[in-house]
């Protein structure tokens, strides 16, 4: 069995890209793994998802549970300040812009 874990050894090393992919959707997410990670900074600035630590499958049970029960303005709010980030912060023209900076700053 292979496991993919993002734990803390490998904070500032693998940066998991479907996150952006996950924004454009406008729904709330759920971080298994740490909270001190890019993943965990965007949830905790935009307030659009859920962190739980790597074992934790009951704070997991209780996450998903309050999903469930979140209201049509509830999820509505969370379409906004995910598309707001987005546009403002996560691009792909933003991203690859700044990506692009920084390779020149390195040449």
């Amino acid at each position: 069995m292979i496991q993919n874990k993002m734990g803390e050894k490998y904070v500032g090393i693998v940066h998991p890209c479907k996150i952006y992919g996950i924004l454009a959707t406008g729904k709330p997410f759920i971080l298994v793994g740490p909270e001190k990670s890019h993943v965990g900074n965007i949830q905790r600035d935009h307030k659009l998802g859920y962190q739980v630590d790597h074992g934790a499958s009951d704070k997991l049970r209780a996450v998903i549970e309050k999903l469930q029960l979140l209201s049509e303005k509830e999820k509505q709010e969370i379409r906004d300040r995910s598309f707001k980030a987005v546009k403002e912060r996560y691009s792909r023209s933003l991203l690859t812009q700044k990506f692009i900076r920084l390779c020149l700053e390195k040449l």
